[in-house]
């Protein structure tokens, strides 16, 4: 049985998951690319917006669940 997608809200919880683990690939992005301010700004920001407000991630949580969802081959249970 397929996961419904059209979930109202995803807890907040797990919206503050999915900045951080955002923030946290843009920091190491940063890192990678070697000294790169714009990447590290960002990450910053990515992560204070998504630890205080957590709702503005819930169009992309939507989304990436959404496409998961459409993945064949992927189990149902493991979209969250």
């Amino acid at each position: 049985m397929r996961v419904p997608v059209t979930a109202p809200d995803p807890p907040r919880r797990r919206l503050r998951h999915l900045a951080w683990v955002v923030a946290a690939l843009l920091a190491v992005l940063a890192w990678y690319e070697g000294p790169s301010w714009p990447l590290e700004i960002l990450a910053a920001a990515v992560f204070a917006i998504g630890t205080v407000l957590p709702a503005v991630f819930g169009p992309p949580y939507r989304a990436l669940r959404w496409l998961l969802c459409r993945i064949p081959g992927i189990p149902s249970g493991l979209v969250p």
